[in-house]
This record gives C-alpha cells, structure tokens and sequence, in this order.
C-alpha cells in the first residue's frame, strides 16, 4: 500500500463509526436504522443529484451508469487494477458478479470501457497469457469523483465520514477506500435483490436508474424528499439520458403497472408507497456499503 499519514479520528469518531458495524443483530438491525433515520430522504435525493451532476460532465461516466452490469463490471475493474491488474479470467472469477453479468458480457464490457477510452490493453509476454487491462486517467478520475458523490451524500446520514472523504485524493486512501467498497458492496448484492421490482425495471433497463434517480431528485421539491411529483417531460427525459421517448414511457408505464409508480392530473409522476419504500431500500443499502467502508479503511489507515 501507497504511505500515508494516519486518518485520525477521535475516540468518539472511531466509537460512531464502528457502531454502523457492530449492531447487534448485523446487518438487518444496520438497514432498519437507516430505514427509520429522518436524514435517509435527504441523502437519498443528494445521492441521485450528484450522480445526475456527474453524468451531466461525463460522456464516458454516463455510459457506464447506463445499466447494473456496466457499472458492475466498472467497480470491479478499479478493484481488480488496485489488487494487482485486471485480466478477463480474473474478473470472471469474482463469483458474486456472475449475479449481474455472465462470462461473455463480461469479455464484450471490457471491450467496451477500452471503446470509452476507460481501459487500455495491454497484450500478453506469452501466448499463455491473458491480456491485461489498465484503467486510464478518465476512469480513474471519473470513479474518484464518484466516490467523492456518494460519500458526501452518505455524509449527510452519517457526518464521521468526512474524515475519509476528506483525504480522498490521497492514493493509499483512495486505494483501501475502493478496495472496502467493493468487498462491502459485494458482500451485501444478494440474490434476492433480483426479484425487486426496482431491479428488474430500472436497474437492468437501459438509463432506468438514471430516470429513477432523476424523479428521485425532483420528488417533493422544496417539500419533504420521496414526496409530492416530479414534474415529467417524457421528452426531455428522452434527450437528456439519449433514449426514445417510447423507452421512457415503457419504462414509466412499466414503474405504474408495479404500483411504483402513479401519473397524476397535471403531467406528473408520483412515487407510490412502494415507490418510496424501495427507494428508502436501495439508497440505504448503498449507504451503509459506503459507511462501511469508510469505517474499515478509517481503521486500515489508522
């Protein structure tokens, strides 16, 4: 690991952070105190803000948050290439991805961050050999600026975290952070989740997450967040995400006809009670992978 200075925390700050962990009754205990916390809402809508704000400054970043898979197949990249290099056999052993994307969307993913300029091959000693793969400069500095997003939102539940995100830029924190947030992220992608409504119709759809994430950020505006309608422009969604208007109704149609979704009088789209809870579902498990691993590289960095 790349030297650093210790990441000092104060005892009360190590004791905070640690509580995320150790919660009698593991996991399960962490999301319902997320679940119940008045801050979730909030940092819901700052999470989907500051990945829309990315993507907006972004072409290449936009793509990869086009689908589950691509961004999968991207978080382990960084963490392959920090763990000593990417190679096609490598990624397609890291068992929990084979949930999201099979072996061969595996190969033609890599193909595709090397189209983006995100990946550069690098051919093989021997024949023996598997090509390798190094991320460039705009995917390292695209994935640095969205762990800075995502802990500045997760900073909004839990305000301990700003002790990692604030020595971010340094290489061996940057390091062990993305290291922590795959192993956490990993350890909390359960089969299960599949049979979500939310997986199955915005994660795996074209820009279904960004759409999601889009009424997430103009729900209850300037009310309580995961409230109230977004007012919807089918069209403008379309071009600001470069889908077709039909994909964008098929998409909504598909949100209502799951009851996560309802259109109201006035061109809006409002997230039913389904709607919000499974938002409050997906926002807090990808939270508590962010707390998480801030408070295990906190402890590495010590």
């Amino acid at each position: 690991m790349v030297e650093s200075a210790p990441l000092t925390l104060s005892a009360q700050e190590t004791e905070t952070l640690a509580a995320w962990i150790n919660q009698r009754g593991g996991v399960d205990a962490v999301l319902g105190s997320l679940l119940s916390n008045p801050r979730l809402p909030e940092a819901a809508r700052v999470f989907a803000t500051n990945m829309q704000a990315l993507a907006d400054s972004d072409a290449a970043f936009d793509a990869i948050l086009k689908d589950i898979g691509r961004y999968l197949i991207t978080m382990c990249v960084i963490f392959l290439h920090v763990r000593g290099g990417v190679t096609l056999p490598r990624l397609k052993a890291m068992l929990s991805l084979r949930t999201y994307v099979s072996p061969g969307r595996a190969r033609a993913l890599l193909h595709f961050l090397c189209h983006l300029d995100c990946l550069t091959e690098v051919p093989p000693p021997t024949r023996r050999d598997p090509v390798r793969y190094v991320p460039t400069a705009r995917l390292m500095t695209a994935w640095h600026n969205h762990m800075r997003a995502v802990l500045g939102a997760s900073r909004v539940i839990e305000p301990v975290v700003g002790a990692v995100l604030d020595r971010l830029d340094e290489p061996a924190v940057f390091t062990a952070f993305c290291r922590n947030h795959t192993e956490f992220g990993f350890g909390e992608m359960r089969e299960s989740h599949q049979e979500l409504a939310f997986t199955r119709l915005f994660m795996h759809r074209f820009a279904g997450s960004q759409i999601f994430g889009q009424l997430l950020a103009l729900q209850g505006a300037g009310e309580a967040p995961l409230s109230g309608a977004a007012p919807i422009s089918v069209a403008d969604l379309a071009e600001r995400h470069n889908v077709s208007a039909m994909h964008v109704r098929r998409l909504l149609d598909a949100g209502v006809s799951e009851g996560l979704l309802r259109y109201d009088d006035a061109n809006g789209v409002v997230l039913e009670d389904a709607g919000r809870a499974t938002a409050r579902f997906v926002y807090a498990v990808q939270i508590f992978v962010f707390i998480a691993a801030a408070e295990k590289t906190a402890r590495e960095i010590a």
